[in-house]
């Protein structure tokens, strides 16, 4: 799949993905985890995108996912948005855009 993330780390493919119904992805840099997109068929034109995602944080992760909770909501709900556009064929804008 693309990367759609925000956290410039390598996102690679891993082998639990079934396109075109689930991506599963590993964070491999300063934040590891992993993650899902699962895409459901909700009719003929219509789908809901479930994202799971688990990111571990390198330093004092509970005093860091404190203080980065507000910036990462920001941060999460601009690529929800860009993953939008992306399925419903409008441009992306991005920072480089």
């Amino acid at each position: 799949p693309p990367d759609v993330s925000s956290t410039r780390t390598a996102v690679v493919p891993t082998a639990t993905t079934r396109p075109p119904t689930r991506f599963a992805v590993k964070h491999r840099g300063r934040f590891r985890g992993h993650g899902t997109f699962t895409i459901e068929p909700l009719g003929v034109s219509a789908s809901r995108v479930v994202w799971d995602e688990v990111l571990y944080a390198p330093l004092f992760p509970r005093a860091w996912w404190l203080g980065a909770r507000p910036v990462l909501g920001r941060v999460f709900a601009a690529d929800l948005a860009r993953l939008r556009a992306l399925a419903e064929g409008s441009p992306v804008m991005t920072e480089r855009t």
